[in-house]
């Protein structure tokens, strides 16, 4: 049992004791158990779970899904029913001699393309792995704050997590000094604010900040500019990770003017540059952020989002129409949009050559065509089913109607009013476009 997982449980233990001491005394004083019990139970949800422990904490949050507006008898036979059932998952026995838990899962969900569910248990561990259904507040590093700036864009689950691609990607495999930088390049350089400030009349004032690496500056420059956001985001004595396109100024300094936001990134006071090897010797994600959310932050969420749940996408189609389609598993799709290996090639999403090349990015393209025509199919099949009613057409006033036409109807058309009328006759529901 993991240490999370055995202070959730704890979390669980101590507000029901406290409600079943001295005999229930305390019922009426502790307020939205219902809800506390259905946060934890969630939470504890997100963890790899065995079977048991699955179905326990399954159980619990059954229990109280309507706990709070039941009766005080209904309430004390919860609280004892759960008791029993986080004794049970508190005192889970050990196997002999190999100091694992029965029954642990590993971090990786397995594929349907490679073990069958084989038990009713197996099924209900697998859906404590369903990203739809684990809220993204429960991932590491996230919590209630930053789930609701994630929710601004459109991420609650951490299926809209896996589904959140970076806009664009930067190529950071090789980081060069501010020394070797030439004019006509996009480059990603580190190094420590220097100087910042308004510079210039106030009509005619423009705002730089100075980045040095210890072997040469280089100067960012705004012509249209917030000066209070400016100074507030990038301080004098800040470490950064910036990239742009190099240029020069009239003096011959190296410059990047107008830098964007999500091209300057801070490092916070204390904070190793690279301390989990997300944003350097690597191609780097860019994701689309919102006021509360920074670049490394998102890196991070995703990150912990892929390597925990990535794995647990079906493949999605047959092996032999994968290799027809030059596709791959949807799940190394997915983990390599969002992180490429370094051997990959840059992909230019706005160059539509560039993202069929990409292995990745075809086969999600791939699937959201397959998916969209096996929806269309479905549906048409689902209307094919369906009872309509059948006509006995005479002919009459077809006949009367194209003989007062101006023209004769070409073969095309007589064909089409022939398959029309066969249709009226079926019974099946039609629908038919004529131009």
């Amino acid at each position: 049992m993991s240490n999370e997982f055995n202070e959730i449980i704890s979390a669980l233990e101590k507000p029901l004791s406290f409600t079943a001491k001295n005999g229930f005394s305390n019922l009426d004083k502790v307020r939205d158990l219902g809800r506390l019990v259905e946060d934890l139970t969630l939470k504890a949800l997100s963890l790899p779970l065995s079977a048991e422990e699955s179905r326990g904490i399954e159980k619990l949050r059954r229990l109280f899904s309507s706990y709070d507006g039941l009766g005080r008898e209904e309430r004390e036979d919860i609280v004892r029913e759960s008791l029993s059932i986080v004794a049970s998952l508190k005192n889970r026995r050990i196997s002999p001699g190999s100091g694992k838990h029965e029954g642990k899962t590993p971090r990786t969900p397995v594929r349907k393309s490679e073990k069958e569910p084989d038990s009713a248990g197996e099924i209900r561990e697998r859906s404590s792995h369903d990203p739809d259904r684990v809220p993204i507040q429960f991932i590491k590093g996230v919590g209630p704050r930053l789930a609701s700036v994630l929710k601004k864009k459109g991420i609650e689950a951490v299926g809209d997590a896996l589904y959140f691609f970076p806009r664009i990607y930067e190529d950071r495999r090789t980081i060069k000094k501010i020394s070797e930088l030439r004019p006509g390049t996009r480059e990603t350089v580190t190094g420590k604010i220097m100087l910042a400030g308004r510079v210039g009349a106030r009509r005619r004032s423009l705002y730089q900040i100075t980045v040095s690496d210890g072997t040469g500056t280089l100067t960012l420059l705004w012509f249209r500019f917030s000066e209070e956001y400016l100074r507030n985001a990038y301080k004098k004595g800040a470490s950064v990770i910036l990239t742009g396109d190099v240029g020069v100024g009239y003096r011959g300094e190296l410059q990047i003017v107008h830098p964007r936001p999500e091209d300057i990134e801070v490092i916070e006071e204390g904070e190793d540059i690279d301390e989990d090897h997300l944003h350097f010797n690597r191609i780097v994600p860019i994701y689309p952020l919102t006021e509360g959310l920074k670049q490394r932050r998102m890196r991070r969420i995703m990150k912990s989002v892929v390597d925990g749940y990535a794995a647990s996408l079906s493949p999605g189609l047959p092996d032999a129409l994968k290799r027809k389609r030059g596709v791959i598993d949807l799940s190394a799709a997915v983990s390599r949009a969002h992180f490429p290996a370094n051997d990959e090639n840059i992909v230019d999403l706005s160059d539509k050559d560039s993202v069929y090349a990409s292995p990745p990015h075809k086969t999600l393209s791939y699937y959201e065509f397959f998916l969209m025509e096996l929806g269309l199919a479905l549906k048409k099949r689902d209307v094919a089913e369906l009872d309509g009613i059948s006509f006995s057409p005479t002919g009459e006033l077809t006949g009367k109607l194209i003989s007062g036409l101006p023209f004769r109807l070409t073969s095309a058309q007589e064909r089409v009013l022939s398959e029309i009328e066969r249709d009226m006759r079926s019974g099946r529901p039609m629908n038919r476009l004529l131009q």
